[in-house]
């Protein structure tokens, strides 16, 4: 039990109670994938942080499955650990209020790795404001659907193309000299092509059936 690092509970149903004595029992443990759908509560995550304050990664709305946190349960989790990594996928109960709440956290210092997949509430100026405010940020996952890059991020009032070229601009800078460092940015393929300097950046690949943006 000591040498288990990680729990992958997303196919299971589990009690709070208990999984809080997971935590407390697993000494190495570093790194969490939620039950589908978990409900926890600011109260809960401060527990948890009680009970296993090393944990590393948290990860939340694993494959399909949408997640219910809300900005009061990302306020704990921020603010009682240093996540290295922070998974919130396919979640509409955060608001924009969250990349404040990270940013102004002790995780804001530590997180390197972070996902924000079909997360509505944080937009294109939100993703680009929180990974110039987290130092260590590389590794990034984020995609909006139906994101057009001419439209405008409110209420930053800043063009979602020209956001996103920062975006991608920062990230391979932080990436550079380390080959197994990836980041994911691909909100715009089913506007492209669109122009970026003398040539155009956002063009379909496919990939099995897969579409993304050309760099």
């Amino acid at each position: 039990q000591s040498r288990i690092k990680i729990l992958h509970l997303h196919d299971t149903h589990m009690t709070q109670p208990t999984l809080l004595r997971l935590a407390a029992g697993l000494e190495a443990l570093r790194e969490i994938v939620f039950p589908n759908q978990f409900t926890g509560s600011p109260e809960f995550f401060a527990s948890l942080a009680r009970a296993r304050p090393a944990l590393k990664e948290l990860h939340f709305g694993y494959s399909d499955d949408e997640t219910t946190l809300d900005d009061a349960c990302v306020a704990a989790i921020c603010e009682n650990f240093a996540l290295e990594a922070l998974i919130i996928d396919q979640n509409n109960t955060v608001t924009p209020a969250v990349v404040d709440i990270i940013l102004r956290s002790p995780t804001a210092q530590t997180l390197r790795s972070a996902s924000f997949y079909a997360t509505p509430a944080v937009n294109s100026a939100g993703i680009l404001r929180l990974a110039r405010g987290c130092p260590r940020l590389a590794r990034l996952t984020w995609r909006l659907f139906k994101l057009s890059p001419l439209a405008v991020a409110l209420p930053e009032g800043t063009q979602h193309g020209n956001n996103v070229d920062d975006l991608t601009a920062l990230l391979k800078e932080r990436c550079r000299g380390h080959a197994d460092w990836t980041f994911w940015v691909d909100p715009f393929i089913q506007y492209c092509p669109y122009p970026l300097a003398e040539k155009w950046r956002y063009r379909q690949v496919s990939l099995w059936g897969f579409t993304s943006a050309a760099a």
